[in-house]
């Protein structure tokens, strides 16, 4: 018998979450279209010395390891994105403009997000929250006369750290 069968625990179930950025308190914010996202994750880099006969590992820097997001292009979602980044400082280069480069601190940037997984209810289980955030990546999808599915867009999106309450 699995340890699930038992009435008081119930697994936690990969389809049940939210995307929320962080700006509005509402479901306004809620990214519906969002299909997956990989929950953060972090690497501890370590140095080895020998010390005598022995070799001693002593942790070193935490990096977070970046987020990917799978959503489904609504028909407006590519145009979005691509405007963001206009917004975060990206300059085409044939404009006469100077280029002053692209900043995660810009008008558009995706300063933090949510990531909200639920429980069978809908009540939050865990809550991450994820600092200082920027996309560092996007791939607008690729189309096929062979099949019938969804456009995706992939985003990578890159953070400073992540708090889980």
């Amino acid at each position: 018998m699995a340890f699930w069968t038992e009435a008081k625990s119930n697994p936690t179930r990969k389809y049940r979450f939210t995307i929320q950025s962080e700006d509005s308190d509402d479901m306004e914010g809620v990214w519906y279209w969002a299909k997956s996202i990989n929950k953060p994750s972090y690497e501890i880099a370590h140095n080895s010395y020998q010390v005598g006969n022995h070799n001693i590992k002593y942790p070193g820097t935490l990096t977070w390891a970046d987020v990917s997001i799978k959503i489904v292009d609504t028909g407006s979602k590519a145009k979005e994105l691509y405007e963001n980044l206009s917004k975060m400082g990206y300059e085409i280069p044939d404009s006469n403009k100077p280029n002053e480069g692209i900043s995660k601190q810009g008008d558009g940037a995706l300063n933090s997000f949510t990531i909200m997984q639920l429980d069978d209810l809908g009540s939050p289980l865990e809550k991450w929250t994820l600092y200082n955030t920027f996309v560092s990546g996007i791939n607008f999808g690729d189309l096929s006369y062979s099949d019938d599915d969804l456009v995706e867009i992939s985003i990578e999106v890159s953070y400073d750290y992540a708090k889980l309450e």
